[in-house]
């Protein structure tokens, strides 16, 4: 009889046990995940709209300065084979956690043909902005990067790139939140090849955005291929960052970022935006260029080549290099004028298909220009004159369309953009040249080299 006291004695010394060890697991886990704290910044929306709309939008005159930067790519001055870069980087990520509030932004290049819903995912980087240090972390990830894209099990099929064309964006966004070792990522930037132009001219490419392009999307030319190639696009968004958040304050700065949103697809806010700005700027990144660093996942360990995106003769090198890979594997680009014809003739049909169809059947007007707004196909164009009518008309006939179907928030949308991104371009005036390196210094600018338009990619599975 007396062994039951004992036996409920050692049953309750367990039961303590167990939930002692139960709390000191539970406290340690919470410590662990509170060194890594999501934070909704005011502003910002579940999705939608990236930018809020106005009554009325004056562009002051000064806007011309956010234009001042141009850089050019001298292919002259810059031969291949004098290339001089770093090559003792190693893209692997930090030794020792940040910690803290933190926000996290995909950046998704998306491939796809005109006015085509498919999109694959062929570049893509995740830039995390811890808040309470200032400190930025740009995680580079390769299109070919293996995961389960529903191809069936051993296929090499099985890609991030095709993972995106398949299952959608929240799939792509999980599986680049695992990927990049974070618990959230908050927002997404996506942007096809005309918004990439755009942006580039935004920055400063105003005459040769295909050529940054092209160095951008390179990979043949480098022994690591994607892998060089993820890392190249990672520390030219490094490098545009240093660069350009000075001229981030202000009046300037607010429509200089209120332009790159209306131009990508995002849930980004502006006042989101403003607020992670100011934060970097507190925290006086500009001066601390060792604060913003670049990696590669899955870890890659060799040393990668750093170049300086910002010298015009390091960029001709590049572009020299890539022509003359590319015309050793006998994969030269075709006539650009024909292709931009070609491009041209194309639009031009889906518009006046639509306009024929917003009369008696608006919904199919709709149907055949929302894509090409989204894709801000007219960024592709780098005549002005035809630019801004491509723009205007597509605009003109998607927001009547919009309009006729009882979507008035979206036929208003569509006018701000148009309106916005017409005051921008009148605004715009001549840049004058400037430069710098890689952190931001000054450095002199030959002249330009002419762009050669490109086709959207008509590949609808990527392969490795």
């Amino acid at each position: 009889m007396k062994r039951r006291p004992v036996l409920r004695g050692i049953l309750a010394t367990l039961l303590l046990l167990i939930c002692g060890t139960g709390v000191y697991l539970y406290s340690w886990v919470h410590g662990a995940r509170s060194a890594m704290q999501t934070v909704e910044l005011e502003g910002a929306p579940a999705g939608g709209d990236s930018v809020k709309s106005r009554d009325s939008l004056v562009m002051p005159a000064e806007f011309a300065r956010q234009f001042a930067a141009h850089y050019t790519v001298d292919t002259v001055s810059g031969h291949s084979g004098a290339l001089i870069v770093d090559t003792s980087y190693r893209a692997i990520p930090r030794t020792s956690a940040v910690g803290g509030r933190k926000v996290s932004i995909s950046v998704c290049g998306v491939d796809s043909r005109l006015n085509d819903r498919v999109e694959h995912a062929d570049a893509n980087h995740v830039i995390t902005v811890w808040l309470d240090s200032g400190i930025v972390d740009i995680v580079s990830i390769p299109r070919d990067t293996p995961c389960d894209a529903g191809f069936g099990k051993g296929n090499r099929l099985n890609m991030l790139a095709n993972l995106r064309a398949r299952k959608g964006r929240e799939a792509y966004l999980r599986e680049v939140t695992a990927i990049a070792g974070l618990d959230t990522i908050e927002y997404y930037v996506d942007l096809g090849f005309s918004q990439a132009r755009g942006v580039l001219e935004l920055l400063g490419f105003r005459q040769n955005a295909d050529d940054a392009l092209r160095i951008l999307r390179s990979r043949q030319a480098f022994a690591s291929g994607d892998f060089q190639r993820s890392f190249n696009q990672g520390q030219f968004m490094r490098q545009m960052l240093l660069a350009n958040l000075e001229r981030m304050s202000g009046l300037d700065g607010e429509i200089a970022m209120r332009a790159g949103l209306f131009i990508v697809n995002t849930n980004l806010t502006l006042d989101t935006l403003k607020g992670i700005v100011h934060c970097l700027e507190e925290h006086n990144l500009a001066a601390s260029p060792a604060h913003v660093t670049v990696s590669v996942k899955p870890e890659y360990y060799a040393k990668m080549a750093v170049f300086n995106f910002r010298d015009p003769q390091a960029m001709g090198a590049l572009l020299n290099r890539i022509n003359a890979k590319a015309a050793q594997l006998g994969i030269a680009g075709s006539n650009g004028d024909s292709v931009m014809a070609g491009f041209r003739r194309s639009i031009d049909r889906l518009v006046a298909t639509a306009a024929q169809d917003t009369e008696k059947v608006p919904v199919r007007a709709v149907a055949n220009l929302r894509r090409c707004f989204q894709q801000r196909v007219w960024w592709q164009i780098s005549d002005l004159a035809e630019r801004s009518r491509v723009r205007h008309q597509l605009g003109t006939i998607l927001a009547a369309a919009y309009q006729r179907t009882g979507h008035a928030d979206e036929a208003q949308r569509v006018r701000e953009v148009v309106r916005f991104e017409e005051e921008m371009q009148s605004a715009g005036g001549a840049a004058s040249p400037a430069g710098s390196d890689a952190n931001g210094n000054a450095a002199a600018v030959p002249a330009t080299h002419a762009w050669v338009p490109r086709a959207e990619s008509s590949q609808s599975v990527r392969r490795p």
